[in-house]
């Protein structure tokens, strides 16, 4: 059984955004971010629990489809809730080592060790038995362990799929940025060129696909009250998309057991997790590349 957490009055670090490129093509408008909206303390403290803190920490790692409110009990997890509570990231790390060096398959350690630990912390939270800060550090050292297992165990497997791009992104008003990284690097193990990035505005995300050739955007929907949001992103891309031919993905806690609201949203398939939604990807760009040879 995983303890309490310690409870702390630290001041929490946010997760850092996802993307590394995004951030070079596309500037912020001016002004953005400021503070300076009128909103007193309490509203912004509000408006960050509801739209970053509660987003990032409970809906993060339900990417992979599980859809439960719920963590079932696992060895693994406890032990990394454990270590990712109490100490800093480097035991983090080394526990994600010492558990692909006794055989667990990498994509394994991603959806069955790493996203149930972020479930399970953001459990701990909404029992009272962690303050958010530590929930939000204990997600902090998840993403930076994540980030160095995936470079130590990179892998050329799908090298020769060469230009397949995707762009990841979460859904309108949504920031839950740990699951998309653990999407993101289940398709960088496949050899896809991946941009990701979390808590972009819809007009960033239609700019990006405008500007740069992509062959799938995936969508990841925390909420079921973001999907009428997620079909007007998802109309407007395929307007504004140089590839005539785009692939949109769906997934996340929103299609959970109702995969068909993927298909009455506009995407062309609705994936249930990491893995599934590497291969569906993957069949959209070669179905799409087909049709272009033949009819092109």
């Amino acid at each position: 059984m995983v303890a309490s957490c310690r409870r702390v009055g630290a001041r929490a670090k946010r997760p850092p955004q996802l993307s590394r490129r995004i951030s070079e093509v596309i500037k912020p408008r001016d002004g953005a971010g400021a503070g300076g909206d009128g909103a007193t303390p309490q509203a912004r403290l509000a408006s960050a629990l509801d739209e970053t803190i509660v987003p990032r920490l409970v809906l993060a790692g339900r990417v992979d489809g599980a859809g439960r409110a719920a963590v079932a009990d696992d060895p693994a997890v406890d032990r990394l809730t454990e270590i990712v509570v109490r100490r800093d990231v480097e035991p983090v790390y080394a526990y994600l080592r010492s558990l692909h060096a006794n055989g667990l398959a990498v994509e394994r350690v991603f959806l069955e060790v790493l996203a149930p630990t972020a479930r399970r912390l953001g459990r701990l939270w909404l029992e009272d038995r962690c303050h958010f800060s530590d929930v939000t550090v204990g997600v902090c050292r998840l993403q930076q362990a994540l980030h160095r297992f995936e470079a130590q165990t990179s892998t050329s497997e799908g090298e020769g799929l060469g230009r397949r791009r995707i762009l990841l992104a979460s859904a309108p008003g949504e920031q839950h940025g740990f699951g998309l990284a653990i999407v993101a690097a289940l398709f960088r193990r496949a050899g896809w060129d991946v941009w990701a990035g979390t808590g972009l505005p819809p007009s960033v995300v239609a700019t990006l696909v405008a500007r740069d050739r992509f062959d799938v955007v995936g969508i990841s929907v925390g909420s079921p009250a973001r999907l009428d949001a997620t079909a007007r992103l998802v109309r407007t891309l395929r307007r504004r998309s140089c590839n005539r031919d785009l692939g949109v993905l769906v997934g996340g806690a929103a299609f959970a057991g109702e995969t068909v609201r993927g298909v009455a949203i506009g995407a062309d398939a609705t994936a249930l997790d990491g893995r599934q939604a590497v291969r569906w990807a993957t069949d959209l760009s070669a179905q799409r590349s087909e049709g272009l040879r033949r009819y092109g």
